[in-house]
């Protein structure tokens, strides 16, 4: 049975009176029942109202042993050893194969030595080609001259055996190749140890499209006996005559007549440093031919350093970890600062750096010149932690963070709608920002928060209510390619949970209105939808996110998705959010062997959880991506310390005051049995519920908790009980 919004008729209210004031035997009855019904099913439901949130402390057990202690100091450290020495920055990971690597799946360990050239081949010669094999060995090594260990995981080493003067056999090397066109390039910089402290190497950059000419060299100066040495060079003045446009090889090489027969180099880095009055430059393609070498330099995003930014803020306030000082972080975060200041922004607007950028010189992307608000909000967040964490550099950080100007992408003339990108040279990108995630809505926060219209923020929550499912939902958005809504693996959509939890690592979920629930309740509901498929199939493993294949040097994306191939971050992400759930996962990857020391020669390295694994063969490729090592350690911290990113991004007065505007603009989203309007369902709400169904009460007792023309039945009263425990929409 169930009963209209409106009164009842006259003749039917007379009728019920006049029977009984309290009702009908049968309506006392059925009240009795229903009451009943409803202290039983919030007896039995209660103890999963505090399953999800971001601020669940952590039970004291061998999980969160492991991924508070083991897991947090692994993965840090692997973040420490992926920034480059001079910029700065991270990398984005330790690539992957080439002619230089052992086997197809190997680490390439060219990129230790020169990243910005890293599948280059790499080839001896000697003055008497025939006598080459004896002449020239040369070899990557783990291992420096000394107790110093090379800057990132490997060294190039080079032993000559040369001939003495008149002998014909006098010179040797290894040519590293190029093809490139330095133009947009300024300086070269060397990081090397000789054997001994007499010795002398050259170097040279031969040049020439068609016509190779004897190059210029400069001299390598020996090294202290096991220590280090670093050279920097003017390309223009260092190496006169050499056409720059056209880079065929790095020469690396000696001579007898420094005499010395036997001597040897260990090249620990070279890099080439970028121009910065080029750097901002338009019209760079990337031609088969000799191209721009930002074409072939590694890449980082604004998430890596964000990431980096964060990490080395908060890492000495945990120093059990043994891992770093607070006057080494602070230097470290000063060098990132620097290096975002060469940064090209965008010349119409002078404000917001693209997304990608090269960590060996800091060289834009020629390819991508984007400013993303999935990404760029991150970078700012991170930047307001260094901001609140180190006082030294807070006006460097503030003078960073004003260059990321949201009021550029408010669109008029309703100035509701905020465009989703810039492009750096060709400006801003029409479009609403309609894509909804954390990471985005972190974006919109700080757009707000940043004195952009509050309506920019209602928009988004508006469309956060269009996607609001039960409180079973398993995601808080299903957009993305056909292929991802159409996967059978749960929580796909957008390439899995990683977007849902990324804004999650600075938002307080409990303070931001948008959804009929909580954002960490949603997140949780996709967490459990895959641990929960992982379950019924009886998989060892679950975790489906935009990661590295374990068993091919590639991406996976949700089109890729497979049973056997999971990652492990998401669940260090989520550790706050379904944290009994979380702590057990990551102790099975542990357990299945995801986190076993990568082994690089001579030398192990305990870098935590590797970014895939195969459950299905038990083995995973070395994969280490920043990005989600970096949201691993974030989540960490954010678990097993109190928060600790969250607060501190809470601290700053931007934060503050992002909070405080949107706990004034109450959640969009209807709330079934939301009586008051007060956002959330009272047991005073359901009783008037109750009432209203038993025709005790009018449908106007409860105005924002009924829609016009809904009928109030025991499937509606139902929902607003799920409503109570899970949060509006659960």
């Amino acid at each position: 049975m169930s009963w209209s919004r409106g009164k009842f008729p006259e003749d039917q209210a007379t009728w019920r009176k006049r029977l009984d004031p309290h009702g009908t035997p049968r309506e006392v009855t059925r009240r009795a029942h229903l009451g009943l019904w409803l202290i039983v099913l919030l007896a039995a439901a209660l103890p999963a109202q505090a399953v999800m949130t971001n601020s669940t402390p952590l039970n004291t057990d061998e999980g969160s042993d492991y991924a508070c202690q083991t897991l947090l100091r692994d993965s840090a450290r692997m973040l420490l050893a992926l920034l480059d020495p001079w910029t700065g920055l991270p990398y984005d990971q330790i690539p992957c194969g080439s002619r230089n690597a052992e086997g197809a799946l190997g680490v390439n360990p060219a990129w230790g030595v020169v990243p910005q050239l890293a599948y280059a081949a790499v080839d001896p010669f000697a003055q008497d080609p025939a006598q080459r094999e004896e002449t020239v060995h040369s070899s990557f090594t783990d291992q420096g001259p000394g107790s110093e260990p090379p800057t990132l995981l490997y060294a190039l080493k080079i032993e000559l055996h040369l001939s003495a003067r008149g002998s014909g056999n006098e010179f040797g090397g290894v040519t590293w190749g190029a093809s490139v066109d330095l133009s947009r390039y300024r300086k070269m910089r060397i990081r090397y140890s000789t054997s001994t402290p007499g010795l002398v190497w050259e170097l040279k950059l031969n040049s020439g499209k068609s016509t190779p000419f004897i190059e210029p060299a400069v001299q390598l100066r020996g090294s202290e006996q096991g220590a280090w040495r670093e050279e920097e060079f003017d390309i223009a003045t260092a190496f006169t005559g050499t056409d720059v446009r056209y880079v065929n090889y790095i020469v690396l090489a000696s001579n007898s007549k420094y005499e010395v027969l036997d001597p040897v180099l260990w090249v620990d880095q070279i890099a080439f440093e970028a121009d910065p009055e080029q750097m901002g430059s338009c019209g760079v393609g990337c031609p088969p031919n000799y191209p721009d070498l930002a074409c072939y330099e590694p890449l980082t995003g604004a998430v890596n350093i964000a990431n980096a930014l964060t990490v080395l803020s908060l890492l000495p306030e945990v120093p059990q970890l043994g891992l770093l000082t607070p006057e080494v972080a602070e230097d470290k975060v000063k060098a990132i600062l620097d290096t975002m200041e060469s940064f090209p922004v965008s010349a119409d607007l002078r404000s917001w750096f693209q997304d990608w950028h090269s960590p060996a010189s800091g060289m834009p992307d020629p390819r991508n010149r984007i400013a993303s608000l999935t990404d760029q909000p991150q970078l700012l967040a991170a930047l307001m932690v260094v901001e609140q964490t180190w006082p030294r550099l807070a006006s460097q950080a503030a003078a960073l963070e004003r260059k990321m100007d949201f009021s550029v992408l408010v669109v008029p003339p309703d100035n509701c709608c905020m465009h989703w990108a810039v492009d750096r040279c060709t400006g801003v990108q029409s479009g609403c920002l309609e894509y909804l995630g954390t990471d985005t809505l972190l974006g919109s926060f700080l757009g707000v928060a940043s004195e952009a219209p509050l309506c920019t923020w209602a928009r988004l929550a508006k469309r956060g209510c269009a996607l609001d499912g039960s409180g079973s939902a398993r995601w808080y958005t299903t957009a993305g390619p056909e292929e991802c809504l159409q996967a059978s693996i749960p929580a796909v959509g957008n390439g899995g949970p990683f977007l849902q939890l990324a804004g999650l690592q600075y938002l307080k979920s409990s303070l931001i209105p948008v959804g009929a629930r909580e954002l960490a309740v949603s997140a949780g509901n996709m967490l459990r939808a895959q641990a929960s498929y992982s379950a019924e199939r009886g998989l060892s493993l679950a975790g489906w996110a935009n990661a590295s294949d374990p068993d091919a040097c590639a991406y996976l994306t949700c089109g890729q998705f497979a049973p056997q191939k999971v990652s492990p971050y998401i669940w260090a992400m989520g550790l706050d959010v379904l944290p009994d759930t979380a702590r057990s996962i990551l102790l099975s990857f542990h357990n299945a062997g995801a986190d076993r020391p990568l082994e690089t020669g001579t030398l192990s390295h305990e870098f935590g959880l590797r970014d895939s694994w195969d459950q299905a063969t038990g083995s995973g490729r070395d994969a280490y991506l920043y990005l989600d090592t970096g949201w691993t350690v974030l989540g960490l911290l954010n678990a097993c310390h109190g928060g600790l990113v969250r607060e501190r991004f809470g601290a700053h007065p931007v934060a503050e005051r992002g909070y405080e505007l949107l706990q004034g603009h109450a959640p969009l989203c209807s709330c079934v049995g939301d009586c008051n309007g007060d956002g959330e369902v009272t047991i005073n709400s359901l009783i008037t519920l109750v009432n209203i169904a038993l025709g005790n009460a009018d449908v106007s007792t409860c105005p924002n908790g009924v829609a016009s023309g809904t009928q109030v039945d025991i499937a509606l009263i139902i929902q607003a009980v799920n409503d109570a425990l899970n949060g509006c929409g659960g």
